[in-house]
């Protein structure tokens, strides 16, 4: 994948198919290493874990539970976000929502609206499947994924909590 730049050219967006999952891949794996994701220095094997990806996004999409949409210019994806329909079953409901689980735009790109456009697009393919929750994370300490967020509606909640099993809890 040869990366653009933007220039005067406008990206084009669209829902994305099985077809891009392989260059959908190749930008997570930069925002991964872009955002010092600290997950990435327990992955030993690259090429496997891009493979187990790519075959979840499959898995996803097959599923009709992986929406993603692209922007692309010249024929090569620059952005995309892509979210994850999320059914949970407790003792009192089953509920449904929608969890926006990655937002990526090349540098390049950056800065001209794009990962909000879509980002709107996955928002909108969830209410159009009638779900009302969308819930989305942000890399601690990103202030532009903050403010996206706050821009498309997202309020910070106390609702979850997270463990590292990884790590031993001397207390």
């Amino acid at each position: 994948m040869t990366a653009i730049d933007s220039g005067n050219l406008r990206p084009t967006l669209r829902a994305s198919g099985l077809k891009d999952l392989g260059e959908i891949q190749s930008l997570y794996r930069k925002m991964t290493v872009e955002s010092g994701d600290p997950l990435s220095s327990l992955q030993p094997n690259d090429a496997l874990v891009d493979w187990k990806l790519k075959r979840l996004r499959q898995d996803l999409l097959a599923e009709e539970r992986y929406i993603c949409a692209v922007a692309e210019s010249e024929q090569v994806i620059i952005g995309y976000a892509a979210g994850v329909v999320v059914t949970r079953g407790s003792v009192f409901a089953v509920e449904t929502t929608g969890l926006l689980a990655e937002v990526y735009v090349e540098a390049s790109w950056r800065r001209q609206g794009i990962a909000r456009q879509l980002t709107q697009m996955v928002l909108d393919a969830f209410a159009g499947r009638g779900i009302h929750w969308v819930e989305a994370t942000v890399p601690e300490g990103v202030s532009s994924a903050e403010e996206l967020a706050g821009r498309l509606g997202f309020r910070k909640n106390t609702r979850s909590f997270l463990v590292n099993l990884t790590e031993t809890n001397d207390e």
